[in-house]
């Protein structure tokens, strides 16, 4: 493994991982009416970068793959149904997503909306299923659960959606887009760096280290976003018009460095997760 090419790497995770989703959703194929929407809304084209994140960690604390894939695909799936949500009429409104019909364009807002609510609670049957409490100890499962619910609920990644519906676009300021950021974007990124750390069992301070890892990257990948939106919808109010691109390109580096920086210093060497964070200075 070592010597693939990070291309390689992401291309082999990635199929990897949808693998296994697609296995975690198979015994309900035959039995949900809610199967073709989920699946649509999971496999519509997703890089992966939180679960492969998640298991970039683990992989340098030498955790077992079978059983660091069980929260990486939680965390995918928490994702997908933030995203399905997102795009609903109430919220964003949005009609496409990464270039295709979004899910309730396809199935109606009723199905988008349950859902996202089928794909949340997956994510934690899978992290209660049999095959998580044969491989993970029930100590580590109550932590992985714990922090996946704090880092994508009521105080992270849905408080953070919730205060920026409650924002006018003309109200907007780099402390507000600063907190709105650091739960809707950066605690799903936090989340993937510290189950990484939990699961090889380390301690508190180091779990607390890699979830400000991720949450540096999680800051660098929305300006890195909001870059990406700015060259296609200068309507859009984000963090570039505040700021500009200069600033906001300077910004996105500075985030990444200290993401780097703190990973550096760690004993484990990671060096994939430092060529994942690199990903984002090529924008």
């Amino acid at each position: 493994m070592e010597n693939l090419s990070l291309h390689q790497y992401l291309d082999q995770k990635k199929k990897q991982i949808d693998q296994a989703l697609n296995d975690s959703l198979s015994e309900i194929k035959e039995k949900s009416s809610l199967y073709a929407a989920m699946s649509y809304g999971i496999f519509s084209g997703g890089k992966r970068i939180r679960p492969m994140l998640l298991l970039a960690v683990s992989e340098g604390f030498g955790v077992n793959p079978e059983k660091a894939m069980i929260p990486a695909c939680a965390l995918e799936c928490i994702h997908t149904y933030s995203l399905i949500h997102d795009d609903l009429p109430c919220m964003d409104n949005s009609g496409t997503r990464r270039g295709k019909p979004t899910v309730h364009q396809l199935y109606g807002e009723d199905m988008a909306l349950l859902a996202g609510d089928a794909l949340l609670t997956h994510a934690f049957s899978l992290l209660s299923s049999p095959k998580a409490c044969e491989l993970i100890s029930t100590p580590i499962l109550v932590r992985l659960i714990s922090e996946l619910s704090h880092k994508s609920g009521v105080l992270g990644m849905v408080e953070g959606q919730a205060f920026e519906l409650l924002q006018q676009q003309n109200t907007l300021s780099e402390d507000i887009l600063h907190y709105i950021d650091e739960h809707k974007t950066a605690a799903l990124f936090s989340a993937a760096l510290s189950m990484g750390a939990i699961l090889a069992e380390t301690d508190p301070d180091t779990i607390e280290t890699y979830s400000n890892i991720g949450r540096q990257f999680g800051h660098a990948f929305q300006i890195a976003d909001d870059l990406q939106d700015y060259e296609t919808d200068q309507n859009l109010t984000n963090y570039v018009h505040l700021h500009g691109l200069e600033y906001s390109r300077q910004k996105l580096h500075d985030y990444v460095n200290e993401a780097k920086a703190l990973i550096s210093a760690q004993p484990i060497p990671h060096p994939r997760i430092l060529e994942l964070f690199s990903l984002l200075e090529r924008e």
